[in-house]
C-alpha cells in the first residue's frame, strides 16, 4: 500500500497521541490516587521546558511532569509499514537525544521502526519495556552519552498496531473507571478514548492549554454515564415507550414531585437504579402522582415506559409488547422475559424512567426490575411492605386542606375562594381522600345549584349508603360512601338521552366484570347494544368490530368526567390499530364498587350467570378472530380478561339449582369453549405446559355434560390438540395417553349422533389427526390406541373422500407426487386464509418447488416463513415444525440448489438458528 506525504504525518500524530495517553494512562494507575503530582505536557515548547537546552519547539512530542518538574520527554518515530529497509538510524538517535536535551530527565525514542545495526550496538542487551510495551534498549554509546548514567537514554522499541495500542488505551480508561466506580461499557470507554485524544489534539494545535493534570484527566474518563450517551447519539427528549397516561390532575403533589426528582437526579448520576415506592391507601392519588411526575419532567428523561402493574399476566403481556417496540425480534423465544428487558434498559443511553404502577407485590415486578442502566424505577402500591431494604419509601397520603379545597373547585368548577367554608367542610367530611373529592365534585358541578344548599342533601344521600363492610382498610368510610355514590349516579345528566343513558351505565357495570386494565370498550359495546342480553349462539359467536366512534366517544366523556375509568389506546408493532386498541383503565377501588352494585343489584343469582356466558363467548368469539389472524398484542390483551374472568368464576359463582337447564348447558358450554381456547393461545406460543393444563381442567369440567354434536365435537378437538401439544412440547407419552383416552370417549359419542348428515366429516379428521400424534410416541400402548383411533377414522362415511386435504397433501409429497400437492396446496390456500394456515401452505409450497426445481419460488415462500417468524413472534411454533420439514427437503435437495441460488443458501442459514434439533 502506498501512501502520500499526509497519510503518512497523520498516521505519525494517531500513534503519537495514543502512545502519550497509553503512558500518562498507565502512570495514572500506578500513583495510588496521587494526581495532583503529575501531568503531561503535549508538543512542549522550550517556554515549558524551564531550564533546559533544547534545541528547537519542534523536538519533544510529549513530556511527563511530576510535582512541577518534567522528568520526561518522549519523541515518537512511527512508520506506518515498517521495514527493515526504513529503519531508526544511528545519526538519527544521535540527533534526537541531541535536541531532546542533556537535563535531569529521561530521554525517550519511542519507534515502532526496526532499529538499525549500529544503533543496537550503542546499547545494552535488550529488555522488556514495563507493562508490555516492547522492547527497551539503554543507550550508552558514549558518543551520546557523553559517558553520562544520568539521566537515561532509553530507545522503545513497540511493534504493536495502532489498533493494538488503541484497544490498550480504552482497557486503561476501562480500569480507571472501574477504580472510581463508574460505568465499564466498551463503548462508553471507546467514546472517552476518542474524546481523550481529540482533547490532545486540541492541545498540539495549541487550541487549549497544553498541559493537563491527571486529575484532569481522571475528571474526563470518569465523565458520567448519561453524558457519554449524548456524545454518542442524539435523543429526542422525553418519549416515551408507551404513552403516559393523561390524568386530571388539578392539584400538584409539590413535596412528593419534588422528592422524586431529587431521587432521579441521584439515580441517573452513576448506573444503578434507585427504586421509589409511592405507597398509600387506595384513592390517595399515587398513580396520578407518577404520571405528573412523567409528564412535569419530560425535560429530564430520554423514555418512560410505563407498566400497568396490576397482575403478573398483564406485566408479563406488557413488557413483550416494550420489547418489541424496542426492536427485539423473537419475543415469544427468549427463555427469560425479564433478562431480555433488564438487558435492554440497560443498554438505552441517556436517562429513562420505568414505571410499574399498581404493583401487588414485590415477587409480581421484580423479574422484571432494572438493575444496571442510568435510569430510575418508581412503584406505585398500595402495599406498604416487604420491599427492597435499598428501595427509597415515599408514603402517599391523603390531601392537606389546601390541597383538597383546591382539587374541589377544579373539579366542580367552581371560582376559587368563592365558597371556601363550605367546601373546606366538604373535603374534611370526606377524609381529604382524592378519589373521594374528584368523584363528589362531580355531583356538584353536575347539579349547577348552591354548593351551600347541596352539601346538607348530598350528604345524607351517602349516609343512606350504609354498607360498611365493604369498605377497604385505612379508607375512610364517608369517603367510600362518595364513590359509590358517583358510581350510581353516573350518566344522570348526559345529553337527555335515556338510551344512551342505559348503555352508559351497562358499559361501565360490564366493565367490572372483566380485569380493570386495558378493557376493549368496543368489546364492551358490543355487550350492551341490542337489549339487556345479547342472544348468544357459541357455533358463531361474536366478531370483533369497531362501534360506532360518535356513541363510544359520547360514552367515555361522561365516564371520565367522573373520574371512573381512563381512556387508553394501544397500537400494535406496526402502529396500526385494531378492534380492540380503543381501552379504558377502571381504577381498581371503583372496579371493585361497580361489580359490587351490579351484583346486589342482579333478580337472582341466574342472571349474573347469564350475564358471565355472554361475556365469555364474546372473548372466545375475539379470540378465534384474532389469534389466527396474527393479532398478537390484543390476543395477550384479550388472554388477561378471559383468565381474570374464569378466575372469578371458579372463585365466586355457584351454579344455582333452580336455574333454567338451558342457561346452565350454555354456561358450561361458554366455559369449555374459553378454556380451551386459553389453552389454544399459550400453546401456539410454545407454553405448552399451561396449554394442556388448561385442558385437563377444561375436559374433566365438561365430562358430566350431555353436549350436542358441536360441544362434543369440540371435547374431541381438544383432546387430539393436547396429544400433538404433548408431542411437541415433550412433556412425555404419561401426559398424552390420558387423552387419547379422552379423545376415544368424545368420538365414540359423536359416532352415536345418527341425525348429523356430517358427522362423518367431522370425526374423520379428529380421529386421524388424534391416532398420528399418538402414534408418534411409539410405544405399544401408544401403537394400540393408534388402532383404535384409526378405526375410527375408518368407520367413517364421508360425502367426499378427499375432506382430508391437509393430510392429502402430506401423502402426495411424501410419495413424490409434488406437482400434485403443489395444485392441491395452493388450492386450500385460496380458502384458508388464517396466519397459522399461510406457514402450513407456505411449508407445502417450499417443499414441493425444491423438489420440482423452483428454485427462486421456493425462496420466496420460504422468505414468508422467515419473516412470519421475525414479525409475529407467537408464531414460533408453527415455524419451528415447518422449518424441521423444509430442513430436511434443503438437505435433500441440497446438490441441485447449492450452485444456482445464493439466496437459498442465505436462507438455509436463518432456517437452522429457526429449527429445534438443527444438523450439526
Amino acid at each position: 500500500m502506498s501512501s502520500d506525504g499526509g497519510a503518512v504525518a497523520t498516521y505519525g500524530f494517531r500513534r503519537q497521541f495514543l502512545a502519550t495517553a497509553e503512558e500518562i494512562l498507565t502512570l495514572i494507575c500506578s500513583v495510588d490516587g496521587a494526581h495532583g503530582e503529575v501531568a503531561v505536557v503535549i508538543e512542549p515548547t522550550r517556554g515549558q521546558l524551564v531550564g533546559a537546552d533544547v534545541a528547537d519547539d519542534d523536538v519533544v512530542d510529549y513530556a511527563i511532569e511530576r510535582n512541577g518538574a518534567i522528568v520526561r520527554r518522549v519523541q515518537v518515530k512511527s512508520a506506518q509499514v515498517p521495514s527493515g529497509m526504513n529503519p531508526l538510524r544511528y545519526s538519527d538517535a544521535a540527533a534526537i537525544f541531541k535536541r531532546l536535551g542533556s537535563g535531569a530527565h529521561d530521554a525517550v525514542i519511542l519507534t515502532n521502526k526496526p532499529l538499525a545495526k549500529k544503533v543496537k550496538l550503542a546499547c545494552t542487551t535488550a529488555s522488556d519495556a514495563p507493562g508490555g510495551r516492547g522492547v527497551m534498549y539503554t543507550v550508552t554509546a558514549t558518543a551520546i552519552t557523553a559517558g553520562q548514567e544520568h539521566p537515561a537514554r532509553v530507545i522503545i522499541h513497540d511493534e504493536r498496531s495502532a489498533e493494538e495500542l488503541k484497544q490498550s488505551v480504552v482497557d486503561l480508561v476501562r480500569r480507571i473507571r472501574r477504580d472510581n466506580a463508574t460505568a465499564l461499557g466498551e463503548r462508553s470507554a471507546a467514546m472517552i478514548t476518542s474524546m481523550l485524544l481529540d482533547r490532545m489534539f486540541e492541545a498540539a494545535a495549541d487550541l487549549t492549554p497544553r498541559r493537563f493534570t491527571a486529575a484532569e484527566i481522571v475528571e474526563l474518563i470518569c465523565t458520567p454515564e448519561n453524558q457519554i450517551a449524548h456524545a454518542r447519539r442524539e435523543h429526542d427528549w422525553g418519549v416515551p415507550l408507551i404513552e403516559v397516561p393523561r390524568l386530571p390532575s388539578a392539584v400538584a403533589r409539590t413535596p412528593v414531585l419534588t422528592t422524586l426528582a431529587e431521587l432521579f437526579d441521584e439515580s441517573t448520576a452513576g448506573r444503578n437504579p434507585i427504586v421509589a415506592v409511592l405507597s398509600g391507601t387506595t384513592g390517595f392519588g399515587k398513580t396520578t402522582i407518577a404520571a405528573d411526575f412523567c409528564h412535569l419532567s419530560r425535560n429530564l428523561y430520554e423514555h418512560v415506559v410505563w407498566i400497568d402493574a396490576g397482575s403478573p399476566e398483564l406485566i408479563r403481556a406488557l413488557i413483550k409488547d416494550r420489547l418489541v417496540q424496542m426492536g427485539i425480534d423473537d419475543v415469544e423465544s427468549r427463555p427469560d422475559l425479564g433478562a431480555a428487558f433488564r438487558a435492554e434498559m440497560a443498554r438505552i443511553g441517556g436517562p429513562w424512567i420505568v414505571v410499574f404502577d399498581g404493583a401487588r407485590r414485590r415477587q409480581d415486578i421484580e423479574p422484571f426490575l432494572p438493575t444496571s442502566g442510568t435510569g430510575f424505577v418508581v412503584v406505585t402500591t398500595t402495599n406498604s411492605t416487604g420491599w427492597w431494604h435499598t428501595a427509597r419509601t415515599i408514603t402517599v397520603d391523603s390531601f392537606t386542606q389546601a390541597e383538597a379545597v383546591a382539587c374541589f373547585e377544579a373539579y366542580a368548577g367552581i371560582e376559587p375562594g368563592a365558597h371556601s367554608t363550605v367546601i373546606a367542610d366538604i373535603v374534611a367530611r370526606l377524609g381529604y381522600v382524592p378519589l373521594a373529592i374528584a368523584m363528589a365534585a362531580s355531583y356538584f358541578r353536575n347539579a349547577g345549584e348552591d354548593v351551600t344548599a347541596l352539601s346538607q342533601q348530598y350528604f345524607a344521600g351517602l349516609a343512606a349508603l350504609d354498607d360498611t363492610a365493604s369498605v377497604p382498610d385505612d379508607f375512610d368510610d364517608t369517603a367510600f360512601a362518595a364513590v359509590r355514590f358517583a358510581v350510581q349516579q353516573m350518566g344522570a345528566e348526559i345529553y337527555g338521552s335515556t338510551e344512551l343513558r342505559r348503555e352508559t351505565k351497562l358499559l361501565v357495570y360490564h366493565s367490572a366484570f372483566f380485569a380493570p386494565e386495558l378493557i376493549p370498550v368496543n368489546l364492551l359495546l358490543q355487550t350492551v347494544q341490542g337489549g339487556p342480553y345479547v342472544e348468544l349462539d357459541l357455533t358463531s359467536p361474536p366478531k370483533p368490530r369497531e362501534g360506532d366512534p360518535h356513541v363510544l366517544n359520547r360514552i367515555l366523556t361522561s365516564i371520565r368526567t367522573q373520574t371512573i375509568a381512563r381512556r387508553r389506546r394501544y397500537l400494535d408493532t406496526n402502529g396500526a390499530a385494531n378492534p380492540a386498541s380503543d381501552t379504558i383503565n377502571v381504577h381498581p377501588l371503583v372496579h371493585e364498587i361497580l361489580r359490587s352494585i351490579h351484583l346486589q343489584a342482579a333478580p337472582h343469582d341466574a342472571s349474573i350467570m347469564n350475564l358471565l356466558a355472554m361475556f365469555m363467548g364474546h372473548l372466545y368469539g375475539w379470540l378465534i378472530t384474532l389469534r389466527p389472524a396474527g393479532q398478537f398484542f390484543a390476543v395477550e390483551q384479550l388472554l388477561i380478561h378471559a383468565q381474570w374472568l374464569l378466575d372469578f368464576i371458579d372463585d365466586t359463582i355457584t351454579i344455582p339449582d333452580n336455574a333454567d337447564d338451558h342457561d346452565v348447558y350454555t354456561f358450561r358450554v361458554a366455559t369449555f369453549y374459553l378454556r380451551c381456547e386459553l389453552a389454544n393461545c399459550y400453546s401456539s406460543r410454545g407454553e405448552y405446559d399451561r396449554g394442556i393444563t388448561l385442558l385437563e381442567i377444561a375436559l374433566d369440567e365438561f365430562a358430566d355434560v350431555e353436549a350436542t354434536v358441536h360441544p362434543q365435537a369440540a371435547a374431541a378437538k381438544a383432546a387430539a390438540d393436547a396429544i400433538a401439544d404433548i408431542e411437541a412440547g415433550g412433556l412425555g407419552e404419561h401426559r398424552a395417553l390420558p387423552f387419547a383416552h379422552r379423545a376415544i370417549q368424545s368420538l365414540t359419542k359423536l359416532e352415536t349422533f345418527t341425525d348429523q348428515p356430517r358427522r362423518g366429516e367431522v370425526i374423520y379428521p379428529i380421529a386421524a389427526q388424534a391416532a398420528q400424534a399418538i402414534n408418534r410416541f411409539g410405544t405399544p400402548a401408544a401403537h394400540q390406541l393408534a388402532e383404535n383411533l384409526a378405526a375410527i377414522a375408518g368407520r367413517q362415511h364421508l360425502s367426499q373422500p378427499a375432506n382430508d386435504t391437509i393430510n392429502q397433501i402430506d401423502r402426495l409429497l411424501r410419495t413424490g407426487r409434488h406437482q400434485q400437492a403443489l395444485t392441491l396446496s395452493q388450492r386450500a390456500r385460496a380458502v384458508n386464509t388464517s396466519a397459522y394456515q399461510d406457514v402450513m401452505f407456505d411449508n407445502f409450497d417450499t417443499i414441493a418447488h425444491l423438489h420440482l426445481g423452483n428454485f427462486n419460488a421456493a425462496a420466496t415462500s420460504l422468505q414468508r416463513i422467515l419473516d412470519a417468524a421475525h414479525a409475529t413472534p407467537h408464531m414460533r411454533p408453527q415455524v419451528e415444525l415447518a422449518a424441521e420439514e423444509i430442513g430436511a427437503a434443503l438437505a435433500t435437495t441440497r446438490a441441485a440448489w447449492s450452485p444456482r441460488s445464493p439466496r437459498l443458501t442465505e436462507q438455509d442459514i436463518q432456517l437452522r438458528a429457526l429449527r429445534r434439533n438443527p444438523p450439526p
